[in-house]
């Protein structure tokens, strides 16, 4: 996003880049108004979910008994990996925000196609996920008559899919990204992803018993099936944030088929005073102990943490860093100490990275799993320190263990052992949020 143009910015020359262009241009334009902040970067995001939140509340509100309604946009709003994604700088959220849009103007499809249209073209640029929607929208363009708006919202996407593979997706995919995902530890199957697939085909099955009335179930049914389908022969990575976009289609599915139900019915048009207005009771009591367990859980569970508190790492550096004094930064922590080193305005005197254990994807580097080896690491090591130095040493290098059971190799541990071996003891340590820094003394 810092970079000068928008080429290098959709093809960054350091990694591998996977977030939509839409995004970029949104987070590019935040930096520009707001500059480069950790509020900046966060601000998009954030705007994204809420406009995700708007957008549920609108489809249902259109299709759904209003309290019922309330119930499936709280347990948007409250799930905590949307609340997590809402706050970091990635595009997730607009994932969610552009699967809610494509919903919102599914369910004006009869009085509006035109919106569908629109927002369909929109959708791939916010995020790529949404082309598990498009199929079921056209499909229901078909069932209410509008078959020109189908043909055409089929051609349109046909274009723009192959431009955007073309232009952003084709240059930011390697061998080694696909290797991350099958490697990814939060990945699989679930008893409950299983359940919720499950749940997915028997409305399915049931769907196609009436195929014209249930247009809409289509348009929340088929990303749910199409999402398992390529989960299943390992053509999309499906974790618990990768799948984040299809939270709103299974929630709205789920509430049309409680809605229906004959329970919910009686309950609804009752003649009973006091029956008729239980569910909205029931609703609203339901909504505000969601988000009264969600606050709870972020407070008391500290999910608002850093992941890697590079802010903080960077700060420490720089107050104890003499002029004269080298840091050497693992190339797993490079990207994360260069942004918040711009952010501090801070640039050290000697600093030199890292070139072995790279997490996934750098740009002609290889980093599969297992590939780092000892004695790589300790030549790039060598030829970073300067015969004979003296003074004090900064290594500045992640400790989450994942990305080392990934890499094969604990360098870090490495690092510091290996400097110390060349006669530079270390002083305190400091460890960080899955980061670490060791000061090593290699004489006066």
């Amino acid at each position: 996003m810092r970079e000068p143009g928008w080429g290098a910015m959709f093809q960054y020359r350091e990694w591998l880049q996977t977030s939509p262009p839409l995004f970029l241009l949104l987070e590019r334009g935040a930096i520009a108004i707001f500059g480069l902040s950790s509020s900046a970067l966060r601000a998009v995001p954030l705007a994204l979910a809420m406009a995700a939140a708007w957008a549920m509340w609108a489809a249902s509100r259109r299709l759904l008994p209003w309290p019922v309604g309330l119930v499936a946009s709280a347990l948007l709003v409250t799930n905590p990996t949307l609340i997590e994604y809402s706050r970091t700088a990635k595009q997730y959220s607009g994932e969610v925000a552009a699967s809610a849009l494509l919903l919102w103007s599914a369910a004006a499809l009869k009085e509006r196609p035109a919106r569908a249209l629109w927002v369909a073209a929109i959708a791939p640029l916010l995020g790529y996920s949404s082309v598990f929607l498009l199929p079921g929208l056209a499909l229901a363009l078909l069932l209410c008559g509008h078959r020109r708006q189908a043909a055409g919202l089929t051609a349109v996407a046909g274009v723009e899919l192959g431009a955007l593979y073309w232009w952003f997706l084709r240059p930011n995919y390697s061998p080694e990204l696909r290797a991350f995902w099958a490697a990814d530890a939060d990945g699989g199957w679930t008893p409950a992803l299983a359940l919720a697939a499950f749940m997915c085909i028997a409305c399915a099955v049931t769907l196609c018993w009436r195929l014209r009335d249930e247009w809409f179930s289509w348009v929340c049914v088929l990303p749910c099936l199409l999402l398992a389908l390529s989960a299943t022969v390992g053509w999309y990575p499906a974790n618990p944030r990768t799948r984040l976009f299809a939270l709103p289609c299974f929630l709205l599915l789920l509430a049309r088929s409680t809605s229906g139900h004959r329970l919910s019915a009686c309950v609804r048009f009752s003649t009973d005073p006091y029956a008729r207005g239980s569910l909205p009771k029931a609703a609203c009591t339901i909504a505000l102990a969601l988000g009264a367990l969600s606050l709870w859980r972020q407070v008391a569970e500290h999910r608002a943490a850093p992941q890697e508190d590079y802010a903080q790492a960077v700060s420490y550096l720089r107050e104890h860093m003499a002029p004269a004094d080298l840091l050497l930064v693992h190339a797993a922590a490079r990207e994360g100490f260069l942004l918040y080193a711009s952010i501090e305005r801070w640039t050290p005197a000697r600093v030199e990275y890292g070139a072995t254990g790279w997490p996934c994807c750098a740009r002609g580097h290889d980093a599969r799993p297992g590939i780092s080896s000892k004695d790589s690491v300790l030549r790039d090591l060598d030829a970073k320190i300067p015969p004979g130095f003296r003074g004090r040493i900064w290594l500045l290098y992640p400790t989450r263990p994942s990305h080392w059971s990934y890499a094969g190799l604990n360098e870090g541990d490495l690092w510091r052992n290996h400097v110390w071996d060349r006669g530079c003891p270390p002083g305190p340590y400091v460890a960080l949020a899955n980061l670490a820094i060791s000061p090593m003394n290699c004489g006066r």
